[in-house]
């Protein structure tokens, strides 16, 4: 892991780099912290994903201005001899929603159902890139089992 990331700036004062395995991309994901106790979110893709990453970065610069709630953009670059694409972004703490709603009453589901109507309808003011196809930019359902 640390030869993948060494070239990522600051990434020698990171003391703490844990793997995540939540969320539907791709994309493997890591809480990082250093020394000074900042966190982050470190994700990385496929070089081959380099246009479509640098655009949702550029992207969430433009999120970041509606003082929504979530991780806000600090870098984006190349990594691991150019194999890799790397976001990092800040951490937002927080209660995975799969967790907290079945111990809500209806009243306070509803009032967040709310909420995330109203971050999803500032998201969805950003138009979408041209260039990519509609099928590149729908997101697909996860499907899990319980």
């Amino acid at each position: 892991m640390r030869e993948m990331i060494r070239n990522i700036p600051g990434s020698d004062g990171w003391i703490t780099i844990k793997e995540l395995n939540k969320g539907w991309s791709r994309d493997r994901k890591y809480y990082v912290q250093d020394t000074e106790h900042n966190e982050w979110l470190l994700r990385l893709s496929d070089i081959s994903q380099h246009e479509r990453k640098q655009w949702e970065f550029e992207h969430m610069k433009q999120l970041d201005a509606n003082k929504l709630r979530i991780p806000r953009p600090v870098a984006f670059g190349v990594c691991d001899a150019g194999e890799q694409v790397y976001t990092l972004l800040s951490w937002v703490h927080g209660e995975d929603i799969r967790d907290v709603l079945p111990s809500l009453n209806q009243k306070d589901q509803y009032q967040l159902g709310i909420q995330a109507g109203q971050s999803l309808r500032a998201m969805h003011e950003i138009p979408a890139p041209s260039g990519l196809s509609h099928g590149q930019i729908t997101m697909k359902p996860k499907w899990t089992s319980t």
